[in-house]
């Protein structure tokens, strides 16, 4: 068995938070550079608003070379491993669950894009990880706080 906590860095990119339309959704961005391997993670939790198809959320992992609002773009296919981008979650039963890709690109910032669309008066609990791995220099210093 390996040491993973001087081989990966946990950092958010969603604090945890039961987010609705207007509040916390966007996730911030997460500096890459220096790792080899980045794994981006959305867990969400059951909805405390009933999700439809006039309620849900959809979920974007997105890339950009400065970390700058506004300039984040949508992953490729190309760079995104594990499934598609662009994910509705129009359902309580597909809210509960943890949704994760890799991310085989070039740009240094990488983060989880949460849009809702409705009234999402109550929220979903989310929160959303990346998790960095093969370092270019280890061991990392990871003690769970926000780097």
């Amino acid at each position: 068995m390996h040491d993973a906590k001087t081989s990966v860095k946990v950092a958010n990119t969603i604090l945890p938070i039961a987010a609705t339309n207007t509040a916390g959704g966007t996730g911030i961005g997460v500096n890459v550079a220096g790792y080899q391997s980045a794994l981006l993670v959305l867990t969400m939790g059951i909805p405390l608003t009933t999700l439809s198809g006039s309620i849900y959320w959809t979920v974007q992992f997105q890339e950009c070379l400065t970390d700058v609002a506004g300039s984040y773009t949508d992953i490729g296919a190309a760079d995104l491993k594990g499934g598609v981008n662009g994910i509705i979650i129009n359902a309580d039963g597909e809210a509960s669950r943890s949704i994760s890709r890799s991310y085989v690109g070039s740009k240094p910032w990488v983060r989880i894009l949460c849009t809702g669309v409705g009234t999402n008066t109550n929220g979903t609990p989310m929160h959303g990880v990346v998790v960095l791995g093969l370092p270019a220099h280890a061991p990392t210093a990871n003690d769970g706080a926000q780097t």
